[in-house]
C-alpha cells in the first residue's frame, strides 16, 4: 500500500512521539483538544482561535493563516491596553460634564429663587399701584 506524503508526515510524527520519551510535566499553557500532547502555540487568523502547529499542519486550520501565538497575545494586549486608556479618558471627560452639569443646576435653582423673589417684588409692587389707583378713585 503507497501512502500519501501528509499520510507520511503524520505516521512519522505519530512514530517520533512514541519512541520520544517526554517526561510528563503539568504545564499552564493550554494543551491542543485534538492533539493531546500538542501545546497550543500558534493563533488562526482566519477562525480567529488559538490551535497547535499540528492543526495547521494537517488539521482544520491547514488552509488558513496563522501567527505565533504570542505575537497575537502581545497585540491584542496592546489593543485592550489602549482600549482601556480611551475609556478611562472618556470617563473623565463624561465626569467633568457631569460636574458641570450638576454646577449648572444648582446656578438654576438659585437663580430661580431669586426670580421667584423678585417676581414677587413685582407683583406686590403692581398689588399696591393698583390699591392705590382704586383708593383714588373712590
Amino acid at each position: 500500500m503507497l501512502l500519501s506524503r501528509s499520510d507520511k508526515q503524520v505516521n512519522s510524527l505519530h512514530v517520533f512521539k512514541c519512541f520520544s520519551h517526554r517526561p510528563e510535566r503539568k504545564s499552564e499553557q493550554p494543551m491542543c483538544e485534538e492533539h493531546e500532547d500538542e501545546k497550543i502555540n500558534i493563533y488562526c487568523l482566519n477562525c480567529e482561535m488559538p490551535t497547535c502547529s499540528l492543526c495547521k499542519v494537517f488539521g482544520a486550520h491547514k488552509d488558513c493563516q496563522v501567527a505565533p501565538l504570542t505575537n497575537v497575545y502581545q497585540r491584542q494586549k496592546t489593543e485592550l491596553s489602549d482600549g482601556i486608556a480611551v475609556l478611562v479618558g472618556s470617563n473623565d471627560r463624561v465626569q467633568g460634564i457631569v460636574s458641570q452639569l450638576e454646577e449648572a443646576c444648582r446656578t438654576l435653582e438659585a437663580t430661580q429663587e431669586g426670580t421667584e423673589e423678585t417676581v414677587g417684588w413685582i407683583v406686590q409692587m403692581t398689588n399696591s399701584k393698583d390699591t392705590s389707583r382704586q383708593q383714588e378713585r373712590n
